[in-house]
């Protein structure tokens, strides 16, 4: 039980790469497959920390890697969709600027010798859960007003948990 969130977060990191190329693929339903990627992918993120708190086997590389997967997964997204037009350029690069800075602080932060965890704030959370459903309204309704304005929201949530 004690390597399984950290088995899980490594294979969230390697669906990352399984999503980019379903996504772009000219499989028969491919963007519906990459969707059901995104959403294990999704899912392995609950069922890890869940499965660290509940038989509390936290470790410092779970605490380094569980964000970097976090990270990783909504990049590869929306790199996805900005390279299909599916969302404004400024959107993709203030969240890659956001997000490299954050695995760049959380690089540091792991070299440490003492391991100081930032926990995250719930605005950081309910950005992931925004993001989460803005992903799939894109997928459902691509170049929607309603999907544009959920990836918006999720952009803002996600830079005002940034910020503050």
């Amino acid at each position: 039980m004690k390597k399984i969130p950290n088995a899980l977060t490594i294979f969230r990191i390697a669906l990352a790469p399984v999503f980019i190329y379903v996504y772009f693929s000219k499989f028969e339903n491919h963007h519906l497959i990459a969707l059901s990627v995104f959403l294990l992918a999704s899912l392995t993120d609950v069922l890890d920390g869940y499965l660290a708190r509940k038989y509390n086997v936290i470790s410092k590389l779970g605490i380094a890697l569980d964000p970097l997967a976090d990270k990783i997964m909504l990049l590869s997204v929306l790199a996805s969709f900005y390279s299909d037009n599916l969302i404004p350029a400024i959107i993709f690069f203030l969240m890659l600027f956001i997000e490299s800075t954050l695995i760049a602080s959380g690089a540091l932060v792991y070299f440490k010798k003492d391991l100081s965890v930032m926990p995250s704030n719930r605005l950081g959370k309910g950005a992931t859960f925004a993001f989460t459903f803005a992903i799939v309204l894109v997928f459902l309704m691509p170049g929607s007003a309603l999907s544009l304005a959920a990836v918006i929201l999720a952009a803002m949530m996600k830079t005002a948990a940034f910020i503050g």
